[in-house]
């Protein structure tokens, strides 16, 4: 309304006010568009992402014993105060365990698990507070598995590694398991810089189409792993024409390209680009992220 008054003045300051409608405009556009580009360059989490990961973090921690490591008597101890599991222990009545026996070593490696988890969620919750006015929705772990599409995490974890009998020309060793190449190694150590669990090969079978992706890696707050095929010689036909039979029987199997299976595609001459994989794993994540919350609506 402020900027329709301005405009019906005389002619002079009719040009001032529409210069200045302009300015603020463009000025906000701007601004709105160079926000977004920073958000994206700094891999910022999306609002789905970030409720998730604050959702399971406060699962976790719920579901983990606490207290504190401490010496007693000139021993390391750990000191528990509260264990889901046993209810006699409590900030009254806590317990102290040697660390260097079983149990205390059990407790010890909890202990620091809860400690790690409590700083990430403080962290999470300081980035959400910076971004949004209104506290996160709390999500319920574990998630209904008929909201979560792709490689489950029960399944991921009970599948082993290694699973492709197909001979490996140039095999490399990396941390007990065979790759197949140094693509698929510099991808695995991208993949556990963002802290995520891996395996190669699994075996996936549905109908006639058997699967073995390189690389599949497990997100916990999804719930669910995500596979990754490399393909280094595109520019191959023969190599080009078995990439895209893969890609077939992983669509015609129900998996869904960019969210639950990724197609990470080179030729011989590139170099590794990690910037491109780590945005990939990003947006599939987001993805991921943003259809289990919508899901989530209609299924209540």
């Amino acid at each position: 309304m402020l900027f329709g008054q301005a405009l019906q003045y005389d002619e002079g300051v009719n040009y001032l006010s529409f210069t200045f409608v302009v300015f603020c405009r463009f000025l906000s556009s701007f601004v709105g568009k160079l926000f977004l580009f920073s958000c994206y360059a700094l891999h910022m989490d999306t609002r789905e992402v970030l409720q998730l990961k604050i959702s399971y973090l406060i699962y976790v921690i719920k579901n983990l014993p606490r207290g504190w490591i401490g010496i007693h008597r000139g021993q390391e101890v750990a000191v528990v105060t509260y264990d889901p599991e046993d209810k006699s222990i409590t900030p009254g009545k806590y317990r102290r365990f040697c660390t260097k026996n079983k149990k205390g070593s059990y407790y010890k490696e909890k202990i620091e698990s809860y400690i790690r988890a409590n700083n990430e969620l403080t962290k999470l919750m300081t980035e959400w507070r910076s971004v949004y006015r209104d506290e996160p929705e709390i999500i319920n772990f574990p998630l209904d598995r008929t909201i979560v599409s792709g490689i489950s995490e029960r399944y991921y974890k009970a599948s082993l590694s290694n699973q492709n009998a197909a001979p490996i020309k140039y095999p490399i060793s990396y941390k007990g398991q065979i790759l197949r190449s140094k693509n698929e190694m510099m991808a695995i150590q991208l993949i556990e810089q963002l802290g995520f669990d891996w395996k190669t090969e699994i075996h996936i079978c549905v109908g006639k189409n058997n699967m073995y992706p390189d690389v599949t890696f497990l997100v916990p707050y999804l719930q669910k792993a995500i596979g990754l095929e490399i393909d280094g010689m595109m520019e191959q036909f023969d190599y080009c024409i078995k990439a895209q039979n893969r890609q077939y029987n992983y669509l015609s199997s129900g998996f869904s390209d960019y969210k639950d299976i990724l197609f990470f595609r080179l030729s011989e001459n590139n170099a590794f680009d990690a910037i491109a994989l780590k945005t990939m794993i990003e947006r599939a994540i987001a993805l991921n992220a943003a259809e289990i919350l919508e899901r989530m609506k209609y299924s209540v």
